[in-house]
């Protein structure tokens, strides 16, 4: 199995369980694993109908699969899936990246030349002002 299999492989067995998926409408996709996790996820916009956050409930796994891919292929490159469940004793401990960052795609660095930032005061040779992230 490659990468992209077993990625996609995690995504899947977490679906077994899901309530819930979430959408940011930009690169954050979320599996909320219990009903704590949909009320906290509606209670921060998703799911409203003036708002591009998407929730849907996750009663045909396949049907869900297909949305999480399509929502993934529509964002832009820091793109992630996530599976939140709650943990009473630590809310940090809940979450268990599926997909994360980059992982399905070469990161690399590119200089910015449209950057003319020749006003900028500060005498340093830190170039990293005219580097920007790009994903292939």
């Amino acid at each position: 199995m490659d990468a992209t299999e077993a990625a996609w492989a995690r995504v899947d067995a977490a679906l077994v369980d899901a309530k819930a998926i979430t959408f940011d409408g930009c690169h954050q996709i979320y599996l909320a694993m219990d009903e704590e996790q949909v009320t906290k996820s509606v209670e921060r916009g998703y799911g409203a109908d003036d708002d591009t956050r998407k929730l849907i409930r996750v009663t045909d796994r396949a049907a869900a699969r297909r949305t999480i891919e399509q929502w993934f292929d529509d964002s832009c490159p820091l793109r992630f899936i996530t599976a939140v469940r709650t943990v009473d004793t630590n809310p940090h401990a809940g979450y268990e990246d599926l997909i994360g960052q980059f992982e399905l795609g070469e990161a690399r660095f590119v200089l910015d030349e449209d950057d003319d930032d020749d006003d900028d005061d500060d005498d340093d040779d830190d170039d990293d002002d005219d580097v920007q992230q790009e994903r292939r």
